[in-house]
């Protein structure tokens, strides 16, 4: 009895493979394809690993003499230009005198102020030094007129000495002769009218004696007191001189400080060439107003950089930068080449960069750059760059491979970068 629907045979002869192998060939064009796909694929790969990208900071900057510029400003106080010493594109020396400024104030009646006090400390001070000089005379004066008198004083005590020496030799001889008398007058032998005449002569004797004893004293008193004045004078007459001469020292301080006050004379701080001159005797200026700049002789031009702190972590000294002048279109004129000295080790925050002809509008470093060439060739002409010029920078920063480039979104998820 049959257990399934099919017969064995019939389910052997359909499970039986087809002897032989089958062979499907395929068209030229789609094998032309394939290779030119797989070429393709090839070269992009290889371009990919051998082209390189440059992550550039783009910056602004200046030029600027290796020995700086030095710019010269009016005083805060404003004044009137009075005199000027030198012309445009003179060279002058260290300490030069430039120009001169006038500050004087007028009154009402148009007679400077300045001018009327400085005439009145002179007239004082003219007074002060009469009164000097004059002190030098009197204090010689003194001084003589005691040594004269201490002189005379010691002729004097001189002869009073002489008279006290006679005077005690008179009292001597008639105390003598009083004890003589008084002895023969105890005896009997003199009468009593006797004994008291040579008592009187006696007293008379030792009241001039004291007398004489008197002015020497008096004498020598009057040399001690002259030689004590004559010791101490000259310490007074310094000490009354040296009154004066402080109010001469006030006086001219207070004549220079207006002299400041009223006129002043620029000098030059460096040595360089006169720049930038575009006021005239009379001008009015106002504080603060640039006079004129010194630009230091045959120096060597420089390019300074103000590097964003967001840009300034890859940059290092001896990096190269491409400089595009704003004076010459890079366009037309190309670009020039210069690699980095330094780089400031400090911030520079916005208003704190002074004399500069851009504005830091964020924190920066200050970078210094050195310039492959200080011309230009335009029209077939060598042009010398000049300081001050302005110009943008393109500094690289990082440089990878373009496949390195596409992976950075990965490289950024495992931490590489």
């Amino acid at each position: 009895m049959r257990k399934g629907l099919f017969r064995k045979e019939a389910i052997a002869h359909q499970s039986t493979a087809i002897t032989g192998r089958l062979l499907m060939t395929p068209k030229p064009a789609f094998m032309v394809i394939a290779a030119v796909l797989v070429i393709w694929l090839m070269v992009v790969i290889v371009f990919l690993m051998q082209s390189s990208y440059a992550r550039k900071a783009s910056v602004q900057g200046w030029l600027e003499p290796h020995g700086g510029v030095y710019k010269l400003y009016a005083d805060p106080r404003g004044g009137q230009v009075a005199d000027i010493f030198v012309k445009e594109g003179q060279y002058v020396e260290r300490g030069a005198s430039l120009l001169r400024v006038s500050y004087s104030n007028k009154n009402a009646l148009g007679t400077p102020v300045s001018e009327r006090l400085l005439k009145e400390l002179e007239e004082k001070r003219k007074r002060t030094q009469g009164i000097i000089e004059r002190l030098h005379t009197l204090h010689s004066n003194a001084l003589h007129t005691l040594d004269v008198l201490i002189t005379h004083a010691k002729k004097e005590q001189v002869e009073l000495q002489d008279i006290t020496r006679i005077t005690r030799s008179q009292y001597e001889v008639t105390l003598t002769h009083f004890e003589n008398t008084q002895s023969l007058y105890h005896d009997g032998h003199v009468s009593h009218i006797a004994y008291q005449e040579q008592n009187l002569r006696k007293l008379a004797s030792e009241e001039q004696l004291k007398r004489a004893i008197q002015n020497q004293n008096t004498a020598n008193n009057k040399i001690s007191s002259l030689t004590q004045k004559r010791a101490s004078l000259p310490m007074q007459q310094r000490n009354e001189l040296a009154n004066y001469q402080n109010a001469l020292s006030d006086l001219n301080q207070q004549i220079v400080a207006h002299h400041n006050a009223h006129e002043e004379t620029i000098y030059a701080p460096q040595g360089g060439v006169v720049s930038g001159l575009h006021i005239k005797p009379g001008y009015d200026i106002k504080g603060n107003n640039l006079l004129l700049t010194l630009v230091p002789k045959s120096s060597s031009m420089q390019a300074h950089m103000l590097i964003p702190v967001h840009s300034a972590g890859f940059i290092d000294e001896g990096q190269s930068l491409n400089i595009r002048y704003d004076a010459f279109p890079y366009q037309k004129f190309g670009m020039q080449s210069g690699h980095i000295l330094r780089i400031s080790k400090t911030l520079i925050l916005p208003g704190e960069l002074n004399d500069a002809p851009i504005i830091a509008n964020e924190p920066a470093y200050l970078v210094t750059a050195e310039l492959i060439n200080e011309t230009l060739v335009a029209y077939g002409e060598h042009i010398q760059l000049k300081a001050g010029m302005t110009f943008s920078a393109d500094i690289e920063l990082s440089r990878r491979t373009l496949i390195e480039w596409l992976l950075e979104p990965l490289y950024s998820l495992s931490g590489r970068l």
